[in-house]
């Protein structure tokens, strides 16, 4: 039993276990029970040994270009919605395990945004694909800049005059258009006057829109994306007449909207002028400031 106790005290040690290369020297030394030797009267014969590493095979070193070489950051949709995903471009199965992660990490980023990239792997995974990534994960990141898309305007000071003319210019073109009916009789009896019935139905007419202001409203950023909003409104406020058939007239304070205001990525601008509505309409028979435009 003494004489097995002393082989299984035998050990084989190697003074240098990890990241090896060739050419590289260890030294194996043998260590054992050496009071348990003398008892039993057993001489090792075994010396410390040194030995040079050879025939490893050499090992894929990618860099931290190489690795962010291996994905596109692929961008789509417009500012503010503007989504970012992360495409990876490799066959390689312990880069396709390599995790890479977006920060800030939003559901959508608007133009001017700044994204970073920050990249994760297994070590001994890479040591097991015999692959040896010269980075810091500490600090293995990439910056990409969000520019160069189309996007909705969010502040008043970024509509160009031009544009505001245009759209005012249609907002008084959808009165030669719109259906007086449907606020006039309404409107009528705010004013106390008697609607025209002749032939068994109204006959509203609007005329001279006048500009009284205008507004304009963003759509905030912690509703964007959702369902059903427009990115922003232009609202103008008109001080209009409403006449009807029998020659009886009364003035209304009138809301024309334009939406989806728009500056283009080659720096040209574009709002929905194919669907300009008149949104609220009531009688004011005092106009408390005009504008000739």
């Amino acid at each position: 039993a003494e004489y097995e106790s002393l082989y299984d005290s035998i050990e084989c040690v190697a003074d240098k276990t990890e990241n090896l290369h060739n050419g590289d020297e260890i030294t194996i030394s043998f260590h054992y029970n050496e009071k348990l030797a003398d008892k039993l009267k057993v001489e090792c014969l075994a010396k410390e040994q040194k030995i040079v590493i050879d025939n490893l095979p050499e090992a894929q070193v990618v860099s931290q270009d190489d690795l962010f070489g291996i994905i596109d950051v692929k961008m789509t949709g417009t500012s503010p919605e503007i989504s970012a995903e992360i495409v990876k471009n490799t066959q390689d199965s312990f880069l396709q395990s390599v995790l890479f992660s977006v920060e800030p990490s939003k559901l959508y980023y608007k133009e001017g945004d700044t994204i970073t990239v920050k990249a994760s792997w297994d070590e001994a995974a890479a040591v097991k694909s015999n692959i040896k990534i010269d980075a810091d994960q500490a600090d293995c990141s990439k910056t990409y800049y969000i520019e160069g898309f189309d996007q909705y305007l969010s502040a008043a000071n970024q509509i160009p005059d031009e544009m505001i003319e245009e759209a005012n210019t249609a907002g008084k073109a959808i009165f030669k258009e719109a259906n007086a009916n449907e606020y006039g009789q309404r409107i009528y009896t705010e004013a106390g006057i008697v609607v025209d019935w002749t032939g068994g139905k109204t006959s509203f007419v609007w005329s001279n829109p006048v500009l009284i202001s205008a507004y304009f409203k963003s759509i905030k950023d912690e509703v964007v994306g959702t369902q059903g909003l427009d990115y922003n409104d232009l609202d103008f406020i008109y001080y209009v007449t409403l006449s009807q058939g029998d020659g009886q007239s009364c003035k209304a304070e009138v809301a024309v909207r334009v939406d989806n205001l728009m500056k283009k990525a080659d720096g040209t601008y574009e709002m929905d002028l194919d669907n300009v509505e008149i949104v609220y309409a009531a009688y004011n028979d005092i106009m408390m400031v005009t504008n000739s435009n």
